[in-house]
C-alpha cells in the first residue's frame, strides 16, 4: 500500500506564460512588477519534472539574460516547432504566444492542426 507521500497522479505543472494573465496598472501588480515572481514560478516548474517540451520552452523564454533579474521573452518560439503551415504558425506568432502552454501540452502538430481547422471555418 502506498503512503500519501508515494501517491502519484501523473500530473504536472504547465509553464507560467505571462500571455495567459491580465495584469493591473496598479503599482506592485503590473506585469513588470510580477516578472521576477513569474520567473521563480517557472523555476519551480523546472524543478518539478517538466516534459522536455516544457523545459525547452521555459529555458528559451529566459535564455541569454545575465544577472539576477529575468524577464520572459514573449517573442520566443521554440525553433523545433513546425513551421510548415504558415497560417497556423503566423497566427501563433501574432497572438503573442498566448497558446504556448497549450502548444506544449497538446504537441506542436496537434495544435497547428487545430488552428488549421479554425482557419477553415
Amino acid at each position: 500500500m502506498l503512503t500519501p507521500n508515494e501517491v502519484r497522479f501523473g500530473g504536472h505543472f504547465l509553464p507560467y506564460d505571462v500571455g495567459n494573465f491580465e495584469f493591473s496598472s496598479q503599482l506592485g501588480l503590473r506585469e513588470s512588477d510580477q516578472e521576477q515572481g513569474i520567473y521563480n514560478l517557472n523555476q519551480n516548474v523546472l524543478n518539478a519534472g517538466p516534459t522536455p517540451a516544457e523545459q525547452a520552452l521555459i529555458e528559451g523564454w529566459y535564455a541569454n539574460q545575465p544577472g539576477p533579474s529575468k524577464v520572459l521573452d514573449k517573442t520566443y518560439i521554440d525553433p523545433s516547432w513546425p513551421t510548415q503551415n504558415s497560417v497556423a504558425y503566423n497566427f501563433y506568432q501574432d497572438a503573442g504566444h498566448l497558446g504556448s502552454a497549450a502548444f506544449v501540452r497538446l504537441g506542436a502538430k496537434l495544435y497547428l492542426d487545430i488552428l488549421c481547422i479554425v482557419d477553415m471555418l
